[in-house]
This record gives structure tokens, sequence and C-alpha cells, in this order.
């Protein structure tokens, strides 16, 4: 009896078909991951930029507000407030307060949400945080 199967020129094109589909396939995921992780490399690329011209300088501090400048050569956001009392308790809050090159803002305490135990009469410190990692000021009493 003879013997039934595929002849070896067949299966030769079927697996050079096959083989040509896995690699565009693949070639295409490699294409779009390299160009997805080529945008996301230039958008850090460029906030770092900008991040490395940010300065923020808090000018003048009450018991009520803190007074922020910007005095670099970006625009930048205020986006934290942590207040230290004279017992080294700490109290944050959040702010969303953008400052354009060379203005001054000054912005109100809020000390609802505070830790008990901490002393809003008793400010010893008042820490600026921005949007740009390390750019930030603190302000001794």
């Amino acid at each position: 009896m003879a013997r039934k199967g595929i002849s070896p020129l067949i299966a030769v094109v079927l697996l050079v078909v096959f083989t040509v589909g896995i690699s565009v396939v693949i070639s295409s995921w490699l294409s779009s991951y390299a160009k997805q992780t080529t945008e996301q490399a230039g958008q850090g690329t460029q906030q770092a930029i900008e991040c490395a011209k940010a300065v923020v300088d808090i000018t003048d501090a009450t018991n009520n507000g803190v007074f922020v400048a910007n005095v670099g050569a970006t625009d930048i956001t205020v986006t934290r407030l942590y207040l230290y009392d004279d017992n080294n308790n700490i109290c944050s809050q959040d702010v969303n307060q953008n400052l354009q090159i060379g203005e001054e803002v000054y912005i109100n305490y809020n000390f609802t949400g505070c830790p008990a135990g901490f002393n809003s009469a008793a400010l010893t410190k008042v820490r600026a945080v921005t949007n740009c990692p390390g750019v930030t000021d603190e302000y001794t009493y």
C-alpha cells in the first residue's frame, strides 16, 4: 500500500509562508514598539530640559500663607506644601498653583486634614514642591 502525504515541495512552500507570516507580525510589533518608546523618551527628555530651567523661591511666609515666586526660565506648578510645627509634626496640603516666569503668588494654608497634635500657631518651616522633580524651596520662620 502506498503512503499518502504532502509532497516535499508543498511542505517547503508552507514552511516559507508560515515563516514569512510570523516575520511580518514580529516586524510590525517591533516597529510599533520602537515608535512608542522613542516618543516616550522624547517627551521625558523635553520635560527634563524644561525642568532644568525651573527655580522656585519662597520669598516670605506668615502663619496664614506663603509667598512663592517663579524665578526660573520656565513656567512651573506648585503641587504641594509641607508645613512643620515646633514639634516637627508635618501637615501637607495639595496645591495646584501655576506660576508663569517671574510671577509671585500668595498661597493660603489649609489646616484641615492636619494630623492630631499639629500646632498651626507654632509653624517653624514650610516647603513648597513643584511639578518638576527636585525643584523645591524651604522657608524657616
